[in-house]
């Protein structure tokens, strides 16, 4: 049996894609539907567990964030 991978959700855009396509996509999503629509600044950070890549977080947050 092949392993298929779980598909998720971006927030931004509402498109659905495995862990891998969201990896490539967010990055691009992240710059159109933020940083060029409303020019702001944030940290783009992934947290991925190490034994089991069906869990992880892209995490958007505000550079002012305290």
């Amino acid at each position: 049996m092949e392993y298929q991978s779980q598909k998720s959700r971006c927030n931004l855009c509402n498109k659905e894609f495995t862990q891998r396509g969201i990896t490539k996509h967010i990055k691009l999503c992240i710059n159109k539907q933020l940083v060029n629509e409303c020019g702001i600044d944030n940290l783009y950070i992934v947290v991925q567990d190490p034994f089991n890549p069906d869990y992880f977080f892209h995490l958007l947050i505000s550079q002012t964030a305290s």
